[in-house]
């Protein structure tokens, strides 16, 4: 959507390249990525306004005292900090064109952005955050690649297929 405003709390598009700053959206360090914003001039008080938090609870955030646990709280901070979707395990934001750098690990398979908040959203219910996110991702990422190769079916125990009996 090209109609959508600037957000006045937007990261310089350098920042979506540095490595420290994509590990903290892998991770969904929020108090990391708060502090590399702050760091790169967008104030605490900008993030507060262009992602609807209250002032006191970005800034609670940032000093690691409460956490965005939320898929909506997440994805209100993505939109505040222009940060792809991608880097954050999302589906594309409604403010991008194209990912300018999409997920390392996330090949385009046609993936369905719908299947994958579901994923989301249960995953967050069930209280699973950060890290665990991440691993939950990477396995069904794991998971999607395997079951899409293309070569013949493989023994999952490594070994070659035993047979009873005598098979000509």
């Amino acid at each position: 959507m090209d109609d959508l405003p600037p957000s006045p709390a937007q990261v310089p598009p350098r920042l979506l390249h540095d490595p420290a700053f994509v590990q903290a959206t892998r991770d969904r360090d929020f108090p990391a990525l708060f502090a590399m914003a702050h760091d790169n001039g967008v104030s605490y008080y900008r993030i507060s306004e262009a992602s609807g938090i209250k002032p006191q609870r970005v800034s609670m955030i940032a000093r690691g005292e409460a956490t965005v646990a939320t898929l909506d709280t997440i994805e209100r901070v993505a939109d505040a900090l222009r940060i792809p979707g991608a880097l954050l395990g999302l589906a594309a934001r409604p403010w991008e064109h194209s990912s300018p750098m999409p997920h390392p690990e996330s090949p385009d398979d046609g993936d369905d952005p719908m299947n994958r908040r579901q994923l989301l959203r249960g995953a967050l219910a069930a209280g699973l955050t950060g890290p665990a996110l991440t691993a939950l991702t990477d396995t069904r990422q794991s998971l999607d690649l395997a079951l899409a190769a293309d070569t013949a079916p493989a023994d999952l125990s490594g070994g070659q297929p035993e047979y009873a009996g005598n098979v000509p």
